[in-house]
């Protein structure tokens, strides 16, 4: 059994369930501040490790009201709600707990990292979640390749090929943010860095670093193993007697796999239905259903003529 999975029977009952509505609550409420023009308010709480060093403990956890963005309301409703989606799937995925670990896991590291720096070099880096925010949808990218997302809603774009865009941008922010302690950039090229979004500076590139060793840190510890399903789907299927069925499937597969001198390519997806997985069906859409109790997942085809799963007067998960 993996490390995270221990922690999760042992501290799993203390994980805040739907966590992303908390902080997407608490993004509304520092763009608010923003817009009002509050900003002294929002600097006593931002991540100040100098502050944190004297007394203001409050900042270790209340930098999280720093807004997204400071784009025009529309805009900031737009990425709420693309956070918000990001997070729930994210968490019916991997359950409140690995969720609660990845998202704190990622506040913690900033934390530490500014106050670090501080004691060693005396530089106060005030570090947002933004990077934070993004490695988010990255891990949400591994999670679903092959889900569409309309860029602009126009352009529709597979998340793996965002993912790469993003990875791309934060290792440029990484790269140009440490070099331009010694290197001054001329100020067209700043100027076309702008237009980009990206904005080298120390503190960027050390929040962005942080977030990308969250998103290995989750790597190495999330990922399924070959063939593993979650406990949710374990259990779904011992119940209504589906779990032998399951087992010789895969016992076939992977025994026809090795006669045939093949690696036997992990499936990531699967419907909870009709079993068809991302390796029979590469180009197949999976979803996860909001209505069902548990992380349920459906093809195209039964997503929306599945019947929900719930828990009865036993406790026992039904359809």
């Amino acid at each position: 059994m993996r490390f995270i999975d221990k922690m999760e029977q042992k501290l799993g009952r203390f994980a805040i369930p739907r966590l992303m509505i908390f902080i997407t609550v608490a993004y509304l409420v520092g763009y608010i501040m923003y817009y009002v023009g509050a900003t002294n308010i929002l600097a006593a709480l931002s991540l100040n490790a100098e502050k944190i060093l004297q007394g203001q403990v409050w900042r270790i956890v209340s930098f999280v009201v720093q807004p997204p963005t400071n784009a025009m309301p529309l805009f900031l409703i737009i990425t709420l709600y693309f956070y918000f989606m990001i997070g729930s799937i994210l968490e019916k995925q991997w359950g409140a707990f690995k969720f609660n670990v990845y998202f704190f896991t990622g506040m913690l590291m900033h934390v530490v990292a500014a106050i670090v720096i501080y004691l060693i070099f005396g530089i106060n880096l005030m570090m947002s979640v933004y990077y934070l925010n993004m490695s988010l949808f990255m891990a949400y990218a591994i999670e679903a390749p092959n889900n569409t997302i309309l860029l602009f809603f126009i352009i529709p774009f597979k998340t793996r090929w965002l993912a790469i865009i993003d990875a791309v941008y934060i290792g440029t922010t990484i790269f140009l943010g440490y070099l331009s302690l010694g290197v001054t950039f001329p100020y067209e090229f700043q100027n076309v860095l702008a237009n980009m979004g990206i904005r080298p500076s120390p503190t960027n590139a050390t929040a962005a670093a942080i977030a990308m060793l969250n998103f290995v840190i989750y790597y190495l510890l999330y990922r399924p193993k070959k063939r593993e399903y979650t406990n949710t789907q374990k259990n779904f299927w011992s119940q209504t007697g589906q779990g032998k069925t399951k087992k010789a499937k895969d016992n076939h597969g992977a025994s026809a796999g090795n006669n045939a001198g093949d690696f036997v390519k992990a499936a990531r997806h699967r419907c909870s239905v009709c079993g068809i997985t991302d390796v029979d069906a590469p180009n197949e859409e999976f979803r996860f259903c909001t209505s069902c109790e548990g992380a349920f997942e459906y093809c195209s085809k039964h997503l929306h003529t599945h019947k929900h799963v719930y828990r009865n007067s036993e406790g026992k998960l039904v359809r």
